[in-house]
């Protein structure tokens, strides 16, 4: 895919394609192109192949994306494809959208709760906590600290 040749097929509108050809299944001029996969991402086909609609987008503005970022939802919306909503991203960084993460868990020698976060492939301890609730908040501290996009 190249930012030319989807500027040809698609236009752009409040985060959808719409078709500015028609294709062999019929599908009209003016028409909003894609479907909503399973995963809950929009996924649109050229050739018969499906593609990921927030890339394609992606690439009609910015260009190419290089091979070792990732295209964030900033929302986490996935099917929010709205170009403001879009970031390019390292997959480090796209794991922290990741919510449900709660960041300690129980050692049973020490009979408490500690926390740690890992950054750039590195484990941080942040300390040990009589319950769960002062773990959780060391944890979200940190990823508050830590877990910040550049942008």
């Amino acid at each position: 895919m190249n930012k030319d040749l989807l500027n040809k097929l698609f236009g752009y509108m409040k985060g959808k394609l719409i078709r500015k050809v028609k294709t062999a299944n019929c599908v009209a001029i003016g028409d909003v192109a894609g479907y909503l996969h399973h995963d809950g991402y929009i996924m649109v086909s050229i050739n018969n192949k499906p593609q990921l609609a927030h890339r394609m987008i992606w690439i009609m503005f910015n260009g190419g994306i290089d091979e070792n970022l990732q295209i964030d939802h900033i929302n986490g919306v996935r099917d929010d494809n709205r170009i403001e909503n879009l970031r390019l991203v390292t997959h480090q960084e796209n794991q922290w959208n990741h919510t449900k993460a709660k960041g300690f868990y129980w050692h049973k020698k020490r009979e408490k709760y500690c926390a740690r976060i890992r950054v750039a492939q590195k484990q941080i301890d942040l300390g040990c906590y009589d319950n769960e609730e002062d773990a959780h908040n060391a944890y979200l501290n940190a990823k508050n600290e830590y877990h910040t996009p550049r942008l």
